[in-house]
Order: structure tokens, then C-alpha cells, then sequence
């Protein structure tokens, strides 16, 4: 198991340039079914199991009902290019699938940074469905943030990282961002909004809607629906600013512009 994961690290060395900025950062996670506590997904060590080590992590979903999530504190902004997830392999590897990896911005206005790093502005470096023993996801261009964050859509299964390796450029003249609170959005109740669909998940509230889509760089329109309690992002149908705004009727939805 261990050769196997040597070979892949070996070919995915040959396209991935620079250093692992995750290596020995501080983690968190939601929940943590012991001992696969949150920071062995950067310990730099790929074995998934041998007697009396444990490599990877796992979450405990049976104390919550959020979705799970795992993180890791690059303790600086970086434009982040690439994340790289292992997988387990001896088995379960079925539990990794369906989960977003993202990108948050961070001010030092919120505080405690574990109790609100995800107040920050989010940006989605990529969405996985499907389970893969190794995956190598490319940001889209100018995805930056201190945080990465991986999450669950659903927790069918639970949240198990071997390991993880980011990969980034330092951004040296990085500014506070702007209170995300300080935003305006307008209502539209009855109202679906016609653009291109980022992601849909979860939410309590029309107002938890709106703040998803205020920390997901690009999202122009949150869409929630009162029956099934989705919050559907959306942007721009294209990159035209003076392109006016389409809805279609929807007596279960509102939408709410930002």
C-alpha cells in the first residue's frame, strides 16, 4: 500500500511545482472519532495503517448533524493553484465523494480564527462527486484565502483525509477585506434568477442563504427555496455588467441579488 502511494506521489510530483503549504500548518475538524485526530491529514506521512499508527483522519458524525468539514490554517494568504487529497485504500475508500473544496479569506475582525475563520470571503476551488484514490483539483485563477476547507454536501459517510497537500503562491500585499455584513442584497420573493449555477447545499434561512452567496467570490444571486430548505448560487449568465437581470416564477422560491 505504502509502494502504491509512493508511485503516485512520484507522478504527480511531475506536474505540481513548488512546496506543500499545508505541511505542519494548524487543522481543525468538525468532529473527531479518536484517535484520527484533524492534523495527521499534514503530517507528511502517507501510510494509512499500520499497528499503532494511525495516518489518517476521520469524523464522527453521529455528534452532529452539520455537515462534516476539515481545514487546515496556511497562517498567511496565498493564491492557491492546486489542492491534492489521498484517499484511504485498504478500505473504505468509498466514503471520500461528494465534497467542495474551498478556498476562505480570513480578517482578523472576526477573532477566535477556529470559531469564525468561516465568516470569510469563500471562493470554490472545486467540486468532487465521484470517490478517487488520489485527486488533484486546480483552482480556477485567482482563488485565494488562508483557510482550505474540505466539505461534505451530505454525511452519508464520514469525512477520512490521509492526506493533504496544498500548493500556492505567497500573497504578500494582502488587505483586510471589507465586512462581508456591510453588503446590500434585494429581494425577490416568488422569483427565481436566470444565470449560471455555482452550488447548491443546505440552509437554515433566506438570510443564511444570502451570506453563502456573500462569501462565494462570483455568486451574484442566492436562491432559496422554503420547501426543501435549498440554497441554490448563481452568477452572471455572462461577463456583460450591463447585462439585465431574468427571472422565471417559482411560488417556493426567492431570490435575493447581491
Amino acid at each position: 500500500m505504502s509502494n502504491m502511494l509512493s508511485v503516485y506521489r512520484s507522478v504527480y510530483a511531475l506536474y505540481i511545482l513548488g512546496n506543500n503549504i499545508a505541511l505542519g500548518k494548524p487543522t481543525k475538524q468538525l468532529t473527531t472519532y479518536n484517535p484520527y485526530t484533524s492534523e495527521r491529514a499534514v503530517d507528511g506521512d502517507y501510510i494509512e495503517w499500520l499497528p499503532g499508527v494511525y495516518g489518517c483522519t476521520h469524523s464522527n458524525d453521529s455528534h452532529t448533524s452539520e455537515l462534516s468539514w476539515w481545514a487546515v490554517d496556511l497562517e498567511g494568504h496565498y493564491k492557491v493553484t492546486h489542492v491534492v487529497i489521498y484517499n484511504r485504500i485498504s478500505s473504505c475508500s468509498e466514503w471520500l465523494q461528494n465534497y467542495d473544496i474551498d478556498v476562505i479569506e480570513y480578517s482578523k475582525r472576526f477573532g477566535d480564527k477556529w470559531a469564525t475563520f468561516q465568516k470569510g470571503r469563500t471562493s470554490l476551488c472545486h467540486y468532487q462527486q465521484p470517490v478517487s484514490l488520489l485527486m488533484n483539483a486546480t483552482c480556477p485563477p485567482d482563488v485565494k484565502g488562508r483557510f482550505v476547507r474540505i466539505k461534505r454536501r451530505s454525511n452519508a459517510f464520514p469525512l477520512c483525509l490521509c492526506e493533504v497537500e496544498v500548493y500556492g503562491e505567497l500573497i504578500t500585499n494582502m488587505t483586510e477585506e471589507s465586512n462581508p455584513y456591510d453588503t446590500k442584497a434585494y429581494g425577490f420573493p416568488g422569483k427565481v434568477y436566470n444565470g449560471l449555477f455555482l452550488q447548491k447545499m443546505v440552509a437554515r434561512s433566506e438570510i443564511e442563504c444570502t451570506n453563502q452567496c456573500i462569501r462565494q467570490i462570483g455568486c451574484c444571486a442566492g436562491i432559496y427555496n422554503k420547501v426543501t430548505k435549498e440554497c441554490s448560487l448563481m452568477s452572471k449568465s455572462d461577463n456583460n455588467e450591463e447585462t439585465t437581470h431574468s427571472f422565471h416564477e417559482d411560488d417556493d422560491c426567492s431570490t435575493f441579488l447581491i
